[in-house]
């Protein structure tokens, strides 16, 4: 994970917001909607879930700027099934028509809007039995940590006061690891140990920065005071 990916998802929270309103999910106008719907009807939850799971998929692992990244690392892909699973399990009042395996069965299965990423997705078909109270908590978290990502990608010299022991995702990552349902469970453990190593990679960017940033400034008083220096001894020649 880096900010550049989470900047992607941020676009999609800011333009289709994840929360329901009247049981619907709504684009934020119709001309933010273009930009997913383009060749997709868009005509339901469930439409309009695919289309922003398939931009996502072409934005994060068809850009030449996030090739590299994206075949190499599968993290890409957990991060969008996390994000695909929370708003199709939110969906009501549906029926077997928004759950995960008809999505599958449907989009990723029967048809080719997917199968430049489909090896990579059948790598993570364990969310097709994810509980729904599961999904809730990894998606929360990973919410959470992408907001790190961005914060500190805005303000990095400051980046330690994002990163107390308190944080958001801090409590959101202790509430996982509590969960005995996903501790004892191999996949889900995996996917909780995906996450905290995201955030020490935050961790360690910090502490990088910080560093130089120190040294930096110990250079400019050291230079400031060879400066004052030299301008004693300047005065004092004269």
């Amino acid at each position: 994970m880096d900010a550049e990916i989470c900047k992607q998802f941020k676009n999609v929270w800011e333009d289709f917001p994840d929360t329901l309103s009247s049981e619907d999910y709504q684009f934020k106008s119709d001309e933010r909607s273009k930009t997913y719907c383009n060749n997709i009807k868009c005509d339901n939850n469930v439409e309009k879930i695919h289309a922003v799971c398939l931009f996502l998929f072409n934005a994060l692992l068809g850009s030449s700027s996030f090739k590299s990244n994206g075949n190499s690392n599968i993290n890409i892909v957990e991060y969008i099934m996390i994000w695909l699973s929370y708003m199709l399990s939110s969906i009501k009042n549906t029926g077997n028509s928004s759950s995960l395996q008809f999505f599958f069965s449907v989009y990723i299965n029967g048809g080719n809007y997917y199968s430049n990423y489909k090896n990579l997705i059948d790598k993570n078909n364990y969310f097709l039995n994810m509980d729904k109270s599961i999904i809730s908590k990894f998606y929360n978290a990973f919410k959470s940590l992408c907001n790190l990502y961005i914060q500190i990608d805005k303000d990095n010299h400051n980046c330690k006061n994002y990163l107390k022991d308190d944080n958001e995702f801090i409590k959101k990552y202790e509430e996982l690891k509590k969960d005995s349902n996903i501790t004892k469970n191999d996949s889900y453990s995996q996917l909780l140990s995906t996450l905290l190593n995201d955030y020490n990679k935050l961790k360690d960017k910090c502490s990088d920065t910080s560093s130089s940033s120190s040294i930096a400034n110990k250079l400019f008083i050291v230079l400031s005071i060879f400066g004052a220096i030299a301008i004693l001894l300047g005065v004092s020649y004269k």
